[in-house]
């Protein structure tokens, strides 16, 4: 890297460049500000939430309005400047010596992929200290690293916008869907058709459309293989559809009890338990053998060609699946009994009706599908320009060089000498400090 740097420049390690302090959790905070009390500053006041604690702990480190916070342990690499007051005990502050808090902020956030890899833990992610003080941080003269922050000042808030008005697109189009599935059960995207077509809707249940509905049989854990009949599971069921992805299978002896939640092409299932209840796919293929387990509920219709209008309703949050909603959480229990699945009220159009309702709405959805492939790609792109941008800066693309300006090897001279007369000052206000405080 050092080999590409501008003339001028210099490469050392972050250590070199800043002092630092991690985190603690005080003893006593409390909820509102007093004469004494520092704001207690965690991840979400990072993220610009409002401090909810302060403490007034002498043992806390504190943070100061030029500090540069990063996530130590979690979502690591997230950082922050600007604030003041203690830090968790999941933060850590680096103060940089000469150099400006914003210019190192930028740094950290083009190594953000570095920290993140290297991280250490098993379960909770820690910044691997060993690499992230070793990082290799390019230094360019004081006075182009003013130049370079004040162009990223300009240019990173209009990335963040656009990321920000992107971010608004999946709900957008969760919302859209919604409003196509309102459309749908309610007769309003039919309205224009059935004026030539005055037949009307029959006033229903699930129970009365099925030949049956039944749940998985309990005990199959005994049958895992690792081949033979897929054996769907809630987790199959969680977007809507039959996700075939992390199949589990099943190998049942021939006059196992149960056999009847075997899985034909336009049967229903829906989840009955646990975070995934009341989600709901439809069967559109020929599975040869499959089977539900007690986790979810199957229903086979009396009229196959009923299904997908009987799914469409059974999605859509004003029709089955508000009643199955209310049913599973109205009353504080965990998922659904069959009986739940029965009693859901259906409004069934003709099947000439049916038809042209679920016609028009696989056009919509169609729609959606395309504007979601075309957000990806522009997610995508933006999440590429911010990476390129600060990678631009960091290599002295982004701004002028000045041949009047300090070099940066004189420049890290002076960092270094600083740094260890701060570091200095420090052992002799901690030598002075009485024993309970140090």
């Amino acid at each position: 890297m050092s080999e590409m740097l501008p003339k001028g420049w210099i490469e050392t390690k972050l250590n070199n460049t800043v002092l630092h302090k991690k985190g603690k959790k005080p003893e006593t905070t409390i909820s509102s500000k007093c004469d004494g009390y520092v704001p207690y500053l965690l991840i979400a006041e990072m993220e610009g939430e409002p401090v909810r604690n302060y403490t007034n702990d002498p043992k806390v480190s504190i943070a100061k309005d030029d500090d540069v916070l990063i996530v130590w342990d979690g979502s690591i690499g997230k950082t922050a400047t600007g604030l003041h007051g203690a830090i968790g005990s999941t933060i850590a502050a680096l103060t940089p010596v000469i150099i400006p808090a914003n210019y190192l902020e930028f740094f950290l956030k083009t190594a953000k992929p570095t920290i993140e890899r290297t991280s250490r833990g098993t379960g909770l992610q820690h910044i691997n200290p060993d690499t992230f003080w070793s990082l290799p941080f390019p230094l360019p003269p004081l006075n182009e690293q003013k130049r370079i922050v004040a162009k990223l000042d300009q240019i990173m808030p209009r990335v963040e916008h656009v990321k920000e008005r992107l971010e608004k697109v999946p709900t957008l189009l969760k919302r859209f869907r919604q409003s196509i599935l309102t459309a749908a059960v309610t007769g309003k995207l039919t309205e224009k058709w059935r004026e030539k077509h005055s037949e009307l809707w029959e006033k229903t249940t699930l129970n009365n459309l099925s030949e049956y509905i039944t749940s998985g049989s309990r005990g199959w854990a005994k049958y895992y293989s690792k081949s033979g009949a897929i054996f769907v599971r809630a987790q199959n069921i969680k977007m809507d559809n039959l996700i075939l992805e992390d199949v589990a299978y099943v190998k049942i002896p021939k006059q196992t009890e149960g056999l009847r939640t075997k899985i034909k092409k336009y049967d229903l299932l829906i989840t009955i338990t646990g975070a995934n209840v009341t989600k709901t796919a439809i069967v559109e293929i020929d599975l040869d053998e499959a089977y539900v387990n007690q986790h979810v509920a199957l229903v086979r219709l009396k009229t196959p060609q009923y299904s997908n209008f009987i799914y469409l309703w059974l999605i859509s949050k004003v029709a089955g699946r508000k009643q199955l909603e209310d049913s599973a959480y109205g009353v504080g229990k965990p998922g659904l009994n069959l009986q739940n699945i029965k009693d859901v009220e259906i409004a069934l159009p003709p099947l000439h009706e049916q038809k042209e309702i679920v016609r028009q709405v696989d056009a919509l959805f169609a729609v959606a599908d395309k504007m979601e492939v075309r957000y990806q790609k522009a997610k995508m792109c933006v999440d590429k320009l911010s990476q390129s941008v600060l990678a631009k800066a960091f290599r002295g693309e982004l701004a002028a060089q000045d041949p009047a300006d300090e070099p940066a090897e004189k420049l890290l001279e002076r960092i270094i000498a600083e740094k260890g007369n701060i570091e200095k000052k420090k052992q002799v206000q901690k030598s002075r400090l009485p024993k309970h405080l140090t």
